[in-house]
């Protein structure tokens, strides 16, 4: 066989994937389950990559249980991360508060301690949306619920930050009394990054009556 029959070939091989590819990602991303398991069934390579470079996990309908369950057990990788944000699909079903969704994606290994672009855990983005069923189920499996992102911030403090009272509230509870004080200094600390109209006295005394003056103590040593 010649050279170019061979080349042929492998272009009409390297097409045939790339269309079963596009044809898998698009039955995914409209949540049509039994196009979706006929082409694996038909070899479709689960996580093969589409013109924009997402596997068809990646663009699932992630309110489609099923379907995602679907695509983990033919062996889609649960983090594999967006080229753009870093995102997994984790974050995304966080985000959108799909809880029987994160649990399906946490059966099959995701790993919930990965971080986005800036920093952001799936736990901070369910609690900055107030997706308090996600935020318990994520709060028992994140290593450090303490862990802020790029910009400084926990979970806790985007849950308050949006006003996710009841979110807000079960992470403080979860966390222990002195949650609620080490928002108020972490809050106080972006106050002072901007204004000394707050002096080391005043710190220290808020936090002794907090019962959390060793916080303010490093706080202090910090900002000297």
């Amino acid at each position: 066989m010649s050279s170019r029959k061979r080349r042929g070939r492998g272009e009409e091989r390297s097409g045939l994937r790339m269309a079963c590819c596009t044809d898998l990602c698009n039955a995914s991303a409209c949540g049509k389950l039994e196009d979706v398991l006929n082409l694996l069934r038909a070899g479709a390579e689960v996580n093969g990559l589409n013109e924009f470079r997402r596997t068809p996990l990646q663009v699932a309908m992630l309110g489609n249980t099923e379907l995602v369950q679907a695509l983990l057990a033919a062996g889609a990788d649960p983090n594999a991360r967006d080229q753009i944000l870093n995102l997994t699909v984790t974050h995304d079903a966080a985000r959108e508060g799909f809880v029987e969704t994160v649990r399906v994606l946490i059966n099959h290994g995701a790993d919930v301690n990965l971080a986005d672009e800036i920093g952001n855990l799936p736990l901070h983005l369910a609690a900055r949306e107030g997706h308090l069923e996600v935020v318990r189920m994520l709060l028992d499996l994140t290593e450090d619920p303490w862990r802020t992102n790029r910009e400084g911030h926990t979970a806790l403090w985007l849950a308050r930050d949006f006003n996710r009272v009841e979110t807000a509230d079960f992470i403080e509870q979860y966390l222990g009394l002195e949650a609620i004080a080490a928002w108020v200094v972490h809050t106080l600390r972006e106050v002072l990054d901007e204004s000394d109209a707050l002096s080391d006295a005043d710190l220290l005394l808020f936090s002794q009556l907090s019962g959390q003056s060793s916080l303010a103590g490093c706080w202090v040593v910090d900002r000297h």
